[in-house]
């Protein structure tokens, strides 16, 4: 049995009841391999593998065994969604009373993990636009997954409130033959929909996921709205004429199709970023002919994209002037109406995510073989990622770090499991000695004098 998951250490403690949420409906030997997973996530500077974890930590904290671990990855009845509707309801749970009405943002995205060998369950050649390997093709995984941006308040060097947006990631679902990039994301949009049917929710992608089929699916939830990157050569139509009165014929219902790389279509009237923003409303056909607004921006070499959004400036319940973020509330009268361009840039905090967990959690060394193992050691990856952004905002623990990356956070969890480790082992190695009294009371000493220590 671990000693570790049931000291007083407040830290530790504070991680079980953390997770606990997660694991509540497991039978508890696999609650435990979950949480001390968990726990060597944060106390390895870099978890290569489970077995090496295993050798360098969990042996030491625990007297189970290395295939304890790899079967209980294989066989938990735990599937992405399960981590992905507790990962949303947590983060809805920080929102402030005060910040109620305010929209959260959901983005999504795929990314590749390259793998070496053919014995991985739909591994397969991959193309990789990124060329992380050099290569155009690779051999590898390609996930999908769903982060959630929500608001928080802050004190901003002791004077007014101000508000953040904190990104956290819901979760992954790897593409298989049996399912698309699309329909996974669907799916995971209506696994939690029902948790914000109470919020207004803006939902940004890039063009890749700009179908009409997905589209479609997005809108049958009626609180969301779009802000997406589309093809520049998408098919966008004039609003229809209004119609003439005695004339014979159905009135049209567009007008006549619009070029993008035309600037008599495009006015392009605005400066933002460096950029020239034309904005217009348009018929565009991915949308299912529906009215949506425009945004096309152009560079100095004449390189343009497309941006649509069903929302009204005007209609973003946000309090631009208390956000935290400079760009985001610095915004005139003239300014608002290219509003959703701002909100767009939201959206990057997904490639950032990407970036931390691959770079400084080891979300692509994972070397179990099926499909569920490996959905699921990446979905505790990024669960034990999203704690970091989460309880800084939750307990009293680790609210200093409120301003801190999450890399920071982990790195003073480390510390604290390592030494409560050491303390634990100590301690079992001094009760087999035979006068063991007077080096358990310097060992009291030593304990009394670490604050975060039980």
């Amino acid at each position: 049995m671990s000693n570790l998951l049931y000291s007083k250490n407040e830290i530790v403690a504070s991680i079980k009841k953390h997770f606990s949420t997660y694991f509540s409906s497991l039978p508890r030997p696999t609650q435990e391999n979950l949480l001390l997973l968990i726990i060597g996530m944060y106390a390895m500077e870099s978890f290569d593998s489970v077995r090496s974890c295993f050798t360098h930590l969990l042996k030491k904290a625990s007297n189970k065994s290395l295939n304890a671990y790899y079967r209980t990855l294989d066989t938990v009845s735990l599937e992405p969604m399960d981590f992905i509707r507790n990962t949303a309801a947590i983060a809805l749970s920080l929102i402030p009373e005060a910040l109620a009405k305010e929209p959260v943002f959901l983005c999504t995205d795929d990314t590749l993990i390259p793998k070496d060998g053919t014995k991985f369950e739909f591994v397969g050649k991959l193309h990789d636009h990124a060329m992380h390997t050099g290569k155009l093709y690779v051999n590898g995984h390609n996930f999908v997954s769903l982060m959630l941006c929500i608001p928080v308040c802050i004190n901003n060097n002791g004077h007014q409130m101000k508000i953040r947006y904190i990104p956290i990631p819901l979760g992954y679902q790897m593409k298989t033959d049996d399912n698309t990039k699309l329909e996974l994301v669907a799916d995971m949009i209506d696994n939690i929909m029902d948790l914000m049917a109470d919020k207004q929710v803006i939902f940004s992608f890039d063009c890749w996921f700009a179908k009409r089929p997905f589209i479609t699916r997005i809108q049958q939830h009626k609180n969301i709205g779009i802000i997406c990157n589309a093809r520049i050569d998408s098919a966008l139509y004039e609003l229809p004429p209004y119609p003439k009165t005695g004339k014979r014929g159905r009135p049209k219902n567009h007008g006549n199709q619009l070029d993008t790389y035309d600037d008599k279509d495009f006015d392009f009237n605005h400066h933002k970023d460096g950029y020239r923003v034309a904005h217009r409303t348009v018929i565009a056909k991915i949308f299912n002919m529906q009215e949506v607004h425009a945004y096309v921006t152009k560079t100095t070499s004449n390189s343009r994209r497309l941006f649509l959004c069903t929302i009204n400036s005007c209609d973003i319940h946000m309090g631009c002037a208390w956000q935290e973020n400079f760009l985001m509330r610095n915004i005139g009268s003239t300014d608002m109406e290219l509003y959703p361009l701002t909100l767009y840039r939201l959206r990057w905090n997904i490639e950032v995510g990407y970036y931390e967990q691959k770079t400084f959690w080891s979300l692509g060394k994972y070397m179990v073989r099926s499909k569920h193992s490996i959905e699921t050691l990446l979905n505790l990856i990024n669960v034990a990622y999203a704690a970091m952004r989460i309880l800084p905002h939750k307990n009293n623990v680790s609210k200093d770090f409120r301003d801190s990356a999450p890399q920071e956070i982990r790195l003073f969890l480390s510390e604290q499991v390592i030494t409560q480790l050491f303390l634990v082992r100590i301690g079992q190695k001094a009760m087999k000695l035979k006068n063991a009294e007077s080096f358990l009371s310097s060992l009291y000493k030593l304990v009394n004098q670490l604050s975060y220590a039980a």
